[in-house]
């Protein structure tokens, strides 16, 4: 139950991060004391296969201000986050990953940025952060922009900041999805914020995300993120168009018609099936274990 009792809760998806937890938490409690704020941590265990369970437990012993659920199943980082954000108790509620890529010391940057501004949310964009990774930065960049028009929403990233009101209505916990697309589906454009951090390379293991994994997160992505509107029937359109006129430069107007035919039945298809996907709730996880949450 929310009793305003911290300004702050630091929600932490964990997966297979035991080189990096320590040090995490270390550097969060070091800037939140030289902030002078009540905070919480909130550490959400997805399922690891390392022993990052154990280092959770240690952590929660020695402070009651950190808290930690162990998810039954590995749901992944979007899902743990809002398992985190659904017990926290802050007025404000920061999301940061466990890799140490972010620096924590930005947390006081967002802090005060939508403190200053009247923005509900506030995400920490790095400039650098795909050369760190190792990406060819024209290129990415390219990819997101593509894929957030698809998706019809703005820039997002993981490390952001958010005031309460816009996940919980009292004591109720309000996202029935992934948080981007729950915000872009209820909250206005001119209460999202940015702000410039910090990025640095991976020191410790790789990313869990191989190729297969992204194309299967891109696909529950789109569900998510469905809204039927003007610009998505545009794009819908635009993309239509676009095959049109290939179609006719390589294969021929002769050719077009059963191209065409298929082409509008997918589309079709594609539009029921994410309509009816819309209505549905698709958050959901299930917590095996729990410490100092209550």
């Amino acid at each position: 139950m929310y009793n305003n009792q911290f300004e702050i809760s630091v929600v932490i998806p964990v997966y297979n991060s035991s080189a990096t937890l320590s040090t995490l938490v270390f550097k969060i409690e070091q800037v939140m004391k030289s902030l002078h704020l009540k905070y919480e941590v909130i550490l959400v265990d997805d399922a690891s296969t390392d022993n990052s369970w154990e280092i959770i437990n240690t952590l929660c012993n020695e402070t009651k201000r950190i808290k930690a659920i162990l998810l039954a199943m590995n749901n992944g980082q979007w899902v743990a986050a809002l398992a985190g954000m659904s017990i926290a108790s802050g007025q404000y509620i920061v999301t940061i990953d466990d890799d140490l890529e972010y620096d924590p010391k930005d947390i006081a940057k967002l802090y005060e940025r939508i403190k200053k501004k009247p923005f509900k949310v506030v995400f920490g964009i790095a400039k650098e952060k795909y050369p760190k990774q190792g990406k060819v930065k024209l290129f990415a960049l390219w990819r997101n922009k593509m894929i957030n028009f698809i998706w019809c929403k703005p820039v997002t990233d993981s490390f952001k900041i958010l005031t309460r009101d816009v996940v919980f209505n009292g004591d109720t916990f309000l996202p029935d999805r992934l948080f981007e697309a729950f915000i872009n589906h209820r909250l206005p454009y001119n209460f999202w914020g940015y702000c410039d951090v910090s990025f640095s390379k991976r020191i410790y293991g790789e990313s869990n995300h191989s190729f297969i994994k992204k194309a299967q997160l891109f696909c529950e992505f789109s569900v998510h993120f469905f809204r039927f509107s003007l610009k998505t029937f545009l794009s819908i359109i635009t993309f239509a168009l676009i095959s049109f006129f290939s179609i006719i430069a390589f294969k021929g107007t002769a050719s077009f018609i059963p191209y065409a035919s298929i082409f509008a039945g997918v589309c079709l298809l594609v539009i029921i099936v994410l309509q009816y996907l819309k209505g549905r709730k698709l958050f959901h996880f299930s917590i095996a274990k729990e410490i100092n949450t209550v």
